[in-house]
């Protein structure tokens, strides 16, 4: 409940309450690991909360709590994990133990796991040493299914992963065959089974937030 309110989202959470929730998460009970997923996540849009997460150790316990595979869990897991992976080392952490499971949520999870995930993937793709290692794991199937889905923000931030991966010469053979260029053609035509074209300047440009 103390996650919920105003107060804890501007400021800094007491650094005993970190630690307990981890320890929560680790109770083999779908309901409680839920909450704590939801706590967390909370906790993690405080930026000023995000250094001392990762120190308690956040990260491995998302990890854990992915494995559970539970749609509510993994949602609340992608949405806390899109807002540390902006802090570089905790970025290759998530790609190295939570990557397989990243992916896997984008291809198989329902529409808002798939969005949450494809968040992670596109903040994770920012990130140089996390390139190869994400097209590795199965990636650009997945980018390539979610920048089909009619929903602007996913699209766009397949988009930003795209630009993000070509930039590393070593994979950019592997996009192309694995038909990314149809992808991106098709994300920069208009059509009627899309709500708006992606507007490739912004995305080449840095606009988008998701970077």
């Amino acid at each position: 409940n103390l996650a919920r309110g105003e107060a804890t989202r501007d400021h800094p959470i007491n650094t005993a309450a970190i630690p307990a929730i981890i320890q929560l998460s680790r109770l083999d009970n779908p309901v409680t690991q839920m909450r704590c997923a939801a706590a967390l996540c909370k906790l993690a849009v405080n930026v000023n909360n995000v250094p001392l997460m990762i120190s308690e150790g956040v990260v491995p316990a998302f990890i854990e709590m992915l494995k559970t595979e539970n749609p509510d869990i993994v949602r609340h897991c992608c949405s806390a994990l899109g807002c540390l992976a902006h802090e570089g080392s905790s970025c290759v952490m998530i790609a190295e133990g939570a990557g397989s499971a990243i992916i896997d949520g984008a291809t198989k999870g329902d529409v808002t796991t798939q969005q949450a995930c494809c968040a992670v993937l596109s903040i994770i793709s920012s990130q140089e040493q996390c390139r190869r290692q994400l097209v590795n794991m199965g990636a650009l199937p997945a980018l390539i299914a979610l920048s089909d889905m009619n929903h602007t923000t996913t699209r766009l931030r397949c988009a930003v992963a795209f630009a993000n991966l070509s930039a590393e010469s070593t994979v950019q053979g592997l996009m192309v065959d694995a038909g990314v260029v149809s992808a991106v053609a098709k994300l920069s035509a208009p059509s009627p089974s899309y709500d708006v074209p992606i507007q490739w300047d912004s995305v080449i440009n840095g606009d988008d937030d998701e970077e």
